[in-house]
């Protein structure tokens, strides 16, 4: 079963039986069966008719919606009767002042301990002091997480951000200029980091729809209008050991260059030959089972979701996903 990106600018997408087809100025560029399909990801300047529209949410396939610079923009969801009792425990649990506090802990803990293990495992058998002191600033950090309390506060632990990322460039065979995690990417790797991260978020919220949870309650990430915070929260155990190895290595290997990035004075991003490269490499890595349960990305990230469920209706004790 396969995501279809669909990035040409102007590009049409209509219905033609159990396909739909793509076209571009009246020429068709390709016409794909239904039957292989789970999810549409349109970027940028793309029409999708609405019969296309009703047709694939008939069939139970979700349609994400992101700008040409990969932000989210909106998602049309296949029918999939909600289950309200779940979305009333969801909302109960947040109310809980404690109950928020314990999974916002869970969140950062397994957020750091994923940064170390992912320094840890890039830099095995290297002698490099400077990581080996970013690191020990972590597990310090870590180590205070239950002596603080509120969730504003465990916020502020998220500033070990700046200690990970500064180690980046050690994992880098070329540093392409990389400073730190810039949201208006100005060097490959922070515009690849945005548009794993894009993916990863869309995926999340499909899967916490599915589940009849609410995408904008979070219990780290406070509630604002728009923002998907159920969804963030979850991608913070995701990022290390899905996102950014996978960024870093598509770099180390030269699976995709600096040359292959459009830049202007506001930002990078793939060109849109290599934006096909990155999608099919991005597929083959969620896809490929991992150690020690022999499950791919997609689904450890399932099972997360499932347990985050347990968790709100059952009391289960949350554990983040720990990448070895």
């Amino acid at each position: 079963m396969t995501t279809v990106y669909i990035k040409e600018q102007g590009a049409y997408i209509h219905k033609s039986g159990n396909h739909i087809t793509i076209t571009l100025e009246g020429q068709k560029l390709c016409e794909l069966p239904l039957a292989d399909i789970t999810t549409v990801v349109l970027l940028g300047n793309v029409q999708l008719s609405t019969q296309s529209a009703a047709l694939l949410m008939r069939r139970g396939i979700d349609i994400h919606y992101l700008s040409s610079n990969y932000t989210y923009r909106g998602s049309l969801l296949s029918p999939n009767s909600p289950n309200i009792f779940v979305k009333l425990a969801h909302f109960n649990r947040y109310r809980d002042f404690k109950f928020r506090e314990i999974m916002a802990r869970n969140f950062i803990r397994g957020k750091v301990n994923n940064q170390i293990s992912h320094l840890r495992k890039s830099l095995w058998g290297k002698q490099n002091t400077f990581c080996s002191q970013m690191i020990e600033k972590m597990l310090q950090q870590v180590e205070r997480l239950d002596e603080i309390s509120g969730v504003d506060s465990l916020m502020g632990i998220e500033g070990v951000c700046a200690f990970y990322f500064k180690c980046i460039p050690y994992l880098l065979k070329n540093t392409y200029d990389f400073k730190g995690r810039e949201r208006k990417a100005k060097d490959p790797l922070n515009s690849l980091l945005n548009l794993g991260y894009a993916f990863i978020g869309n995926e999340l919220y499909s899967i916490i729809i599915t589940k009849s949870l609410e995408p904008m309650l979070g219990f780290l990430h406070g509630v604002k209008h728009g923002r998907r915070s159920l969804v963030f929260d979850l991608m913070e155990e995701f990022r290390q050991p899905v996102i950014d190895r996978f960024s870093i290595m598509l770099l180390n290997k030269g699976i995709i260059k600096e040359s292959d990035f459009v830049k202007n004075q506001f930002l990078m991003k793939l060109d849109e030959e290599c934006f096909k490269t990155y999608c099919y490499q991005y597929e083959k890595y969620m896809e490929k089972p991992r150690a020690p349960n022999n499950k791919n990305f997609r689904e450890l990230m399932k099972n997360q979701v499932e347990n985050l469920r347990k968790t709100i209706l059952e009391g289960v004790p949350y554990e983040c996903y720990k990448f070895y």
